[in-house]
């Protein structure tokens, strides 16, 4: 369903609800009696799920069915269909350090292998938890552990956000093929010119003060470096 759940779909939520719940579920459109426009309803707030969400949403809805007075609104059956699809922020950095951690001759093994059995690995990390830990691994080699977490939580929350919006599906991120060698890589050298203590404090405050007027970690992290390197990289 990738373009939009199928009315059908939506009046087979419809029915099921009125069944097990009855007037409950009937209540919570407020007095609305048009079965089209309800339809109409139930199909906008899912049109974004896959075939495979929906599926696991019922299967949360017929698991629940029975169990107490509670009727679930729609808003908790999307989040059924959507729970468990995506790791959570927590859940993404761990994996993005012990990703982090690996070896170079790890990765180079991970690249050469077929898709089928890439998937059975369970050291791989997903393209948002990538996207988002790149953007913060600056913080990682000053040793602001802290300060990444914090805002590789708030970038990666945003992608997630919008990710479920656009009804994507979680996606492993698969390295770039590499050519095997007996020698161990050389780490990366950091994209940062090597700063002392005074600039890390100074570009730390700089970002925090440029957040708080409104700006995103990305772009306030590339102003604040912008304003540095204009100033020869005094402060």
């Amino acid at each position: 369903m990738h373009n939009g759940i199928a009315l059908d779909k939506a009046r087979e939520y419809y029915d099921i609800m009125q069944v097990m719940y009855g007037h409950k579920f009937i209540s919570q459109f407020n007095g609305m009696t048009d079965l089209n426009r309800i339809l109409n309803i139930i199909n906008g707030a899912l049109a974004m799920l896959s075939d495979e969400q929906f599926q696991k949403g019922m299967a949360q809805l017929n698991a629940k069915a029975g169990s107490g007075d509670f009727c679930p609104t729609l808003s908790d059956f999307k989040t059924w269909c959507m729970s468990g699809s995506w790791w959570t922020a927590t859940e993404a950095w761990q994996r993005a350090c012990d990703y982090s951690n690996m070896s170079s001759h790890r990765v180079a093994e991970l690249s050469r292998m077929k898709l089928e059995e890439f998937l059975m690995q369970k050291d791989k990390i997903t393209t948002l938890t990538k996207k988002a830990w790149d953007s913060v691994y600056w913080l990682v080699e000053q040793g602001s552990m802290k300060e990444a977490f914090k805002q590789f939580k708030s970038i990666y929350e945003t992608y997630l956000a919008k990710a479920q919006m656009q009804g994507r599906q979680q996606e492993w991120y698969v390295p770039p093929k590499m050519i095997a060698t007996s020698k161990a890589a050389p780490k990366p050298k950091s994209i940062l010119p090597e700063q002392s203590p005074e600039q890390k404090a100074w570009l730390e405050g700089k970002i925090k003060e440029l957040q708080s007027s409104g700006m995103t970690f990305p772009m306030a992290m590339y102003s604040a470096m912008k304003e540095m390197q204009s100033a020869g990289g005094g402060v």
